[in-house]
């Protein structure tokens, strides 16, 4: 996940990341006390557009801790994925589809023994819907390509994904869902080795031009945040919880500082730490403490670099955290 260069991604005990415009991916298992396990890769290629951690399926003993890049090999316009796996020294590359686009593997995300590599400007029969490509997590064969029922020109789906446990979430920032680019979360859930469109979300609360849908994050299994970076005065993040079988709305987290800008166009969390993303200052990430619930009388608290909560509202006060070395899509 990417707030404007490098990534981050935190699934099955790892941490994974890569600096901005540096082709560097570092893994480290998370521990609480040192030694810290660490594994790290360069390769002469650009800078790593988007990660994700996964499994490998290469034999019965399943090795967590793999990660999927995608890089743009020797600038080509098409980006490529690799799998980095800590047992072995090079990457695997995957076969990249043969007509897809430039915003191919914008994003992806690892479920159910897959890779799901978003394209949000690629063409279906319709122009610039976008698409996601579900990908054998083995040799990279094409199973499925995700495309909604309800697609329109330029919805940008797959702008951004993410998976947790059977449920897969999927933005479409510029869908016109009720309103012009108000945008819309599709929810599929694996039935099998089968993605099945379970739900479309959209705002609690839409706007014209809000962009619902710019990120998504699973926080639990049952628990869903989506940033709308267009909402409100300066954006905000929505969360959705699983109840009865549907994903209802919750609450929503709107941004500390009125000086803020298009908060909630990135969302990545690491354990009780949530990091939202905000433009005013170029992109930077703000770091949030998790509470056990996240509705109007347990919000997300924002805290400074010692993990003390500070005030919201005070623009004077410098000391909400930025990571900018931090990074979504």
């Amino acid at each position: 996940m990417q707030p404007g260069a490098g990534c981050i991604d935190s699934r099955f005990g790892y941490v994974a990341s890569s600096a901005p415009d540096d082709p560097r991916v570092i893994l480290a298992r998370q521990s609480k006390s040192p030694p810290f396990e660490v594994c790290q890769w360069r390769d002469e290629y650009d800078r790593v557009l988007s990660l994700a951690i996964g499994c490998s399926s290469q034999d019965l003993n399943r090795s967590p801790g793999i990660v999927g890049i995608s890089q743009r090999l020797d600038g080509a316009a098409t980006a490529t994925i690799s799998l980095l796996d800590p047992r072995f020294s090079r990457p695997q590359i995957l076969p990249t589809p043969t007509d897809a686009t430039d915003s191919y593997g914008s994003d992806l995300v690892y479920g159910s023994n897959h890779w799901l590599v978003c394209e949000p400007t690629g063409y279906t029969n319709i122009p610039f819907s976008g698409k996601v490509w579900v990908l054998n997590a083995t040799d990279g064969s094409v199973r499925d390509i995700l495309v909604p029922d309800s697609a329109g020109p330029y919805d940008m789906f797959g702008n951004c994904i993410d998976a947790h446990s059977e449920f897969v979430a999927i933005g479409a920032p510029l869908q016109d869902q009720p309103l012009l680019d108000s945008g819309a979360v599709h929810i599929y859930r694996w039935s099998g080795d089968v993605l099945e469109p379970m739900e479309v979300l959209v705002s609690g609360s839409p706007q014209t031009s809000g962009w619902f849908g710019s990120s998504v994050q699973f926080l639990d299994d049952d628990l869903l945040a989506v940033g709308a970076p267009g909402e409100g005065s300066s954006g905000l993040v929505e969360f959705f919880q699983l109840d009865g079988g549907r994903w209802i709305f919750k609450a929503r987290h709107f941004s500390p500082r009125s000086t803020y800008s298009r908060f909630g166009f990135a969302i990545s969390s690491i354990g009780r730490d949530l990091f939202i993303g905000e433009k005013s200052q170029g992109a930077s990430w703000l770091h949030f403490r998790r509470e056990e619930n996240c509705d109007d009388t347990h919000r997300f608290v924002p805290i400074d670099v010692k993990g003390h909560p500070i005030p919201e509202d005070l623009d004077d006060d410098p000391g909400i955290r930025r990571t900018e070395s931090f990074t979504r899509s």
